[in-house]
Formats: structure tokens, C-alpha cells, sequence
């Protein structure tokens, strides 16, 4: 849509605080599927998910996709966010896409360098979604 939140601004947060907790109130939700979380300010990510939490009263599943290969920049990401937070394998995304074009896969390497290996808690597994689409390179780590 080509716009931009700045959530340096304050009324800006708020309202955006207050969606959080109006929408889950309104649907009933148990958690938020965050889309390219790493461009959004992780500092408002993690207040605003402490906030819809306290807000509702009870503690939701959050996820994050930050389109990745790299499991060290996942890795330093979730660092930097609550444990409550989690984000798509990415990496394993790549690793199942290789080995399922490989004459002679071995799935014993199947999590080396993945999301899984280096933060179990934290990593939610995926197979396909919109971003899978078949002319998408599958080789882009």
C-alpha cells in the first residue's frame, strides 16, 4: 500500500495498542500472524505485544515471518524480543525445498542451520505459504 507508520509517534502507538486489543476482543483471537516483521520497529513489536497481552489479560502466540536464510540474523532478532515471540523457519523452509530436488538427500542434515537447531522454542515450521510460490528462487538464502 506504500505507506508508512511512524511509530516514533506517540498517538500513532496508542492507536495502534488499541487496535491490538479491540480486534482480538471483537473476534476472539488466540494470536497475531505478524507479515515482514523485520520492517516494523521491533522496539513497538514488543511493547505493543505486551500490551495487547496485559490488555486482554491472558498471553497470546505470536509469530513473525522475517523472510530470512540467514539463522544468525533470526537468531540476533529474537534476542532482542520477548520469548513469547516466535518466527517462520525460514532457513529449514530452504533446506526441505533443496533436499526435496536432490538425488540423494540426507535428512539427517535436514535441520543443520535451521531456526529448529538453534532455537526450538521460538521456531514455527512451514512447508508452504505466499511467499512459496514456485517462481520464487528456491536457492535465495
Amino acid at each position: 500500500m506504500l505507506n508508512n507508520m511512524d511509530y516514533s509517534n506517540q498517538a500513532l502507538r496508542e492507536d495502534m495498542k488499541y487496535w491490538g486489543y479491540w480486534v482480538v476482543r471483537e473476534l476472539g483471537l488466540s494470536g497475531f500472524r505478524l507479515d515482514a516483521t523485520n520492517h516494523v520497529s521491533q522496539r513497538f513489536t514488543n511493547e505493543w505485544m505486551d500490551h495487547v497481552d496485559a490488555a486482554i489479560g491472558q498471553r497470546l502466540f505470536y509469530v513473525g515471518e522475517f523472510w530470512s536464510g540467514d539463522v544468525k540474523l533470526l537468531v540476533n532478532w529474537l534476542t532482542h524480543s520477548p520469548p513469547k515471540y516466535h518466527l517462520f523457519d525460514v532457513p529449514l523452509f530452504y533446506s526441505m525445498a533443496k533436499m526435496s530436488l536432490s538425488d540423494t538427500p540426507d535428512l539427517r542434515l535436514i535441520f543443520n542451520n535451521t531456526l529448529v537447531h538453534a532455537k526450538p522454542y521460538n521456531a514455527v515450521t512451514f512447508v508452504m505459504n505466499h511467499d512459496t510460490q514456485y517462481v520464487q528462487p528456491i536457492f535465495c538464502p
